[in-house]
């Protein structure tokens, strides 16, 4: 059991060691563009002269062992509906610059976030033994305000996208990152390695760590927030995302919903009206009893 734990989520806590001595600019990797945006708003009211990249994908869904980035482009066409082509460019001109930059590195994200720690997990992959850091959230304690400016007390951080700016920069998390050690590299890569073989349609994280999901995992969630009455597909996808949320683990976005949704309406487990290429112009129900 123990080495199970370890396989599915092989990091341990390490000692923060401040940064804030590096003469050097930081090339800080955030998992995502929301996120990237808070971080950079935060080292520029700190006075630093950092850059800040953010993944425009989210490795949490698709094909993550491919020998062509068209392949990924195509998957998601076919299977999600969407056109991902600039998205997967994108993120290729992303990974060059985490590989080819002079600065040091740090790469931030969570546990409790698929989306992130996919990032993290690629980032470790395609790094192989080059040197950088590492800002884990998942047990941090991440101060808050109300709406008086108060500061809250602490809570853990469930995702570096739901912290803003201002959190990070009360929670000095700038300083905070850590470098990650031989030995987790080596369980990461080994992780991964073993979500690339298995290559499955999703990814998803709980307390058992993360693992692979076929393409229906999360019908029934959607399905449990359509009633018999008629419903905007926005109401339905957004009370999905609420109940994903109450496990403490961010899941899965409002594309993969919103696609699982159409995937109901087309085998007739639901019904719909208006265009359901939108969220915001249909509507969908339950069938009536017969």
């Amino acid at each position: 059991m123990a080495m199970e734990r370890l396989r599915r989520d092989p990091i341990a806590p390490v000692p923060k060691h401040n940064l804030s001595g590096m003469k050097q600019p930081t090339l800080h990797v955030a998992p995502g563009l929301s996120a990237a945006g808070s971080m950079r708003m935060a080292a520029r009211m700190d006075g630093r002269d950092d850059e800040v990249i953010g993944l425009p994908d989210s490795l949490s869904f698709g094909p993550i062992d491919y020998p062509d980035p068209r392949t990924r482009s195509a998957w998601v066409k076919d299977v999600l509906g969407y056109d991902w082509h600039d998205v997967v460019e994108e993120s290729g001109q992303f990974w060059n610059r985490v590989l080819t930059t002079d600065k040091p590195r740090v790469l931030w994200f969570s546990r409790r976030s698929v989306m992130e720690y996919t990032a993290f997990l690629e980032g470790v992959w395609r790094l192989s033994d080059a040197p950088y850091s590492v800002l884990d959230i998942t047990d941090l304690p991440i101060i808050r305000r109300n709406n008086r400016r108060e500061k809250l007390p602490p809570q853990t951080g469930a995702c570096v996208s739901l912290i803003s700016h201002e959190a990070m920069l009360d929670s000095g998390l700038l300083d905070k990152a850590a470098p990650i050690t031989e030995a987790q590299k080596a369980a990461y890569r080994a992780l991964w390695a073993e979500l690339r073989a298995e290559n499955a349609p999703f990814r998803v994280v709980d307390a058992q760590g993360i693992h692979s999901a076929p393409l229906t995992f999360f019908d029934d969630m959607v399905r449990s927030c359509v009633i018999t009455e008629w419903r905007k597909c926005a109401r339905v996808i957004g009370e999905a995302l609420g109940k994903d949320w109450e496990s403490g683990y961010h899941q899965v976005g409002d594309l993969e919903l919103f696609s699982r949704l159409q995937k109901l309406v087309e085998l007739g487990i639901v019904e719909s009206e208006g265009d359901m290429t939108d969220m915001r112009q249909s509507k969908v129900r339950l069938p009536a009893a017969t």
